[in-house]
């Protein structure tokens, strides 16, 4: 039995994604279906995604959306895996976030759920056509828990020895040990709250951007369970 099959015994709920999801029984069917209904959609526009990938992009044109180029990407959330769950994973961005007037530099899980329901209309109306239950299983909002003194004594030990200009090897190696910790122990510490910590301990925004973009990723490889064997 391959590896990703017992994944599929032992959870039968779609993978966990920051972005929207949508189980469907037959992936390609579907996205064929949304090309067609984004052609005669009014407030959004399709746009080719480029190379070999098959995804469907559209950006938003309507005027609901506070902040700026919101879009979207449909694709196959498992496509390179064998016997896929045919999972549409909806990758929702925009190149610029508000919130109250204020520019928001990682939006929460509830604000890019907010803007993707701007794009659920096309999304239903591509399920009708292609005969898809629409049902969208949305990231889980939680509230924020206080980090633990570990975290917090770890986190103030990287900041404290940095080079807050250009980030010596060494520091890399303690942001990366970092991550590691939060990683083995579990940590909830999402990128958007990661960043607020760094901006806290005067570390500029562009740097804590990139730290908190880097953790992200670090914490998304470690998280990789298997090992696909060509």
């Amino acid at each position: 039995m391959h590896p990703f099959d017992e994944h599929r015994k032992r959870h039968r709920s779609p993978p966990r994604s920051p972005y929207p999801l949508l189980r469907v029984s037959q992936s390609g069917e579907f996205l064929s279906a949304l090309r067609r209904e984004l052609e005669s959609s009014i407030a959004w526009r399709p746009s080719e995604p480029g190379g070999e990938f098959d995804a469907v992009v559209a950006n938003y044109g309507g005027d609901c959306f506070q902040g700026q180029e919101l879009g979207v990407v449909a694709y196959d959330f498992d496509f390179d895996l064998p016997d896929p769950m045919n999972v549409i994973c909806f990758a929702t961005g925009a190149r610029k976030w508000v919130r109250n007037g204020t520019e928001v530099i990682f939006p929460s899980s509830a604000e890019i759920s907010a803007a993707f329901k701007l794009y659920l209309p096309v999304v239903k109306a591509a399920c009708e056509a292609s005969g898809v239950r629409c049902r969208i299983n949305y990231p889980k909002t939680t509230k924020a828990k206080p980090i633990s003194a570990g975290v917090t004594g770890k986190l103030d030990a990287f900041v404290r020895a940095a080079n807050t200009t250009v980030l010596h090897p060494y520091d890399w190696e303690r942001f990366l040990r970092f991550v590691r910790y939060c990683h083995a122990h579990n940590v909830s510490l999402g990128q958007a709250r990661l960043y607020d910590e760094l901006t806290k301990r005067e570390i500029s925004s562009k740097m804590a951007k990139r730290l908190a973009q880097i953790y992200s990723h670090g914490r998304a490889v470690l998280s990789c369970r298997f090992e696909w064997i060509e």
